[in-house]
């Protein structure tokens, strides 16, 4: 019997078909994702490199800066110490003045005395006669047993002059303390160098002192100076571990993902940076993935166009195959149920019309009138019976007419409600019908009866049949290509029922053929099957065990003149 609703399992050549393009799919996107992490690698790799140059160039400059401070320092330390010299000495200041010159990063030198208060000065006569013993980079000088620290935090300057770190020399040896040698580092300098070094867009250069307190930066929204940032990964992590390095966080004064590359200056503690934005620098490689993954999505989907082209073109191969074979086999049993149809038919007209005659010669034996009636009965069992062969076998003469199907169930619902019996709700839901059919509207009705009846037995308590009509095409149902344009009107009987099981769904239609035990016959689905093969139409059967049973009836719609 020809079945479009015939189900399959994937077979192991669209099975191989499947795992063979997703697995060359996968490959080629592992491939893929690899070579994009590594240009990403590639391209945090070079922010790194550039970076650790830079700071590298930078450490040097920081350090060789301190150096000449501390060699003037020195410079001014001896001279103090070797000379009994009075508080703001003209040639003290002069040398002092002489070296500031040639110092473009210092804003003055100027020297402490042991009280606290300035004693030399290269500011000296506008330097304000104040004590600076609270000032931390002096006390630090009076604690016996604690490492000096020879450069400060940043320090805002009382005289309103801005930001600048104290780098500081101890006057005196051993026991004797003379006082403090001071040069006033002008902070604003490193941020004018860094402005010159030349940065991308998104980079940033900072100086930071040793416990997290930022000194210098450009450009100017990276940070603001004396704020302290000693809980940001470069002091918590990294700079215990390496002097210098680099490494990607979004953590810092910026507010965004971004490349940190650092290295601190090893005579001072002072920690120089670079943080480049990662946004930035992965922009192409951004471009470049989206581009790789719109492709390798293309090409899934042509995979999946491809794959679901072939699987469908088996598909249908295996239906169709499959339909040829059932057709065959539904084609040898019609000749051969229309032969026994024919025979018996013969073998019954001999007796119905002996026993007309023997009706006709009459008996007094009560017993003879009796087996008689038997005998008519038996005729006429029998003649109903070689009808449905005949209807299976297609030689029943039809007597077909254009039909309108909604209206022609509409007029058996009650009919078909009867059948049903009370416990069954029969449900008919119309669709929209275009076209007319060409059927035998006496054994449509016979056929919907049929399949009420079939339904109606499959349902054990309560149930539901529901009718439903439609209109669709052949290539919806991978029908042979001369019928996939023709239209068809499909009336399909639904019931909440046990449903088949696939082994009798197969032998559904064959005649004599029942799981109903003496209770059926086996010509239900039959007549149905020679009825719809004799309109030129089709049939159909879905079920599953415990869910219910789908027939479709599929009409052939007439073309239009």
């Amino acid at each position: 019997m020809p079945d479009p609703h015939w189900r399959h399992a994937i077979t192991p050549g669209p099975a191989a078909a499947v795992a063979a393009a997703l697995a060359t799919w996968l490959a080629l996107a592992f491939v893929v994702a690899l070579f994009l992490w590594n240009a990403r690698q590639g391209v945090i790799e070079e922010a790194k490199l550039r970076g650790g140059a830079t700071t590298a160039l930078l450490q040097a400059h920081v350090a060789s800066t301190y150096r000449a401070v501390d060699n003037a320092l020195v410079e001014i330390s001896k001279a103090v110490e070797r000379d009994a010299l009075g508080r703001h000495d003209d040639a003290l200041r002069t040398e002092m003045l002489r070296r500031l010159s040639s110092m473009p990063y210092l804003r003055a030198f100027f020297v402490i005395g042991p009280d606290g208060r300035i004693q030399h000065d290269t500011d000296y006569p506008s330097t304000p006669d104040i004590s600076l013993a609270d000032r931390p980079y002096f006390r630090q000088y009076l604690q016996r047993g604690v490492p000096a620290v020879p450069v400060s935090a940043p320090i805002l300057s009382r005289s309103g002059t801005g930001w600048f770190a104290a780098v500081t020399r101890r006057i005196g040896e051993g026991e004797t303390f003379r006082g403090v040698a001071v040069a006033a580092v002008e902070l604003a300098y490193f941020s004018d160098l860094y402005r010159n070094v030349g940065l991308s867009d998104g980079s940033e250069i900072l100086l930071f002192h040793r416990d997290g307190t930022l000194m210098a930066r450009h450009p100017g929204d990276a940070g603001r100076i004396g704020e302290n940032y000693a809980d940001f990964p470069l002091f918590r992590e990294h700079l215990e571990g390496a002097a210098w390095g680099a490494y990607l966080t979004s953590e810092g004064p910026v507010p965004y993902p971004r490349v940190v590359t650092y290295a601190a200056v090893n005579e001072v503690p002072l920690v120089v940076v670079q943080t480049q934005n990662v946004e930035g620098r992965l922009g192409r490689w951004r471009q470049m993935a989206f581009g790789a993954g719109a492709v390798m999505m293309l090409l899934l989907g042509a995979l999946a166009y491809a794959v679901a082209q072939h699987l469908r073109g088996r598909m249908r191969e295996l239906r169709q195959q499959e339909r040829l074979l059932q057709g065959e086999k539904m084609e040898a049993l019609g000749q051969l149920t229309g032969s026994i149809a024919h025979d018996f038919a013969n073998i019954l007209g001999v007796v119905s019309t002996n026993a007309d005659l023997i009706g006709k010669i009459g008996s007094a034996d009560a017993r003879v009138r009796t087996a008689l009636q038997r005998v008519q009965r038996s005729v006429q069992n029998g003649t109903a019976l070689t009808q449905q062969l005949m209807s299976f076998s297609r030689r029943r003469e039809l007597d077909m007419a254009d039909f309108d199907v909604n209206h022609g169930i509409s007029a058996v619902l009650g009919l078909l409600e009867h059948a049903a019996g009370p416990d069954c709700q029969v449900i008919f839901e119309p669709g929209e019908v275009d076209g007319v059919v060409s059927l035998d509207r006496s054994q449509f009705e016979t056929s919907l009866l049929n399949l009420v009846v079939n339904a109606r037995h499959a349902i054990e308590r309560d149930g539901r049949i529901t009718i439903r009509t439609r209109t669709t095409r052949g290539e919806e149902l991978h029908f042979p290509p001369r019928l996939r344009t023709q239209r068809f009107v499909c009336v399909t009987v639904d019931d909440n029922g046990q449903g088949m099981p696939e082994d009798v769904r197969r032998r559904a239609v064959e005649p004599f053929f029942t799981t109903k035990g003496e209770q059926g016959t086996g010509f239900g689905l039959a007549q149905v099957y020679g009825f719809m093969q004799q309109v030129g139409g089709d049939m159909g059967i879905e079920s599953t065990v415990g869910v219910g049973t789908s027939i479709q009836l599929y009409f052939p719609v007439k073309a239009r003149a």
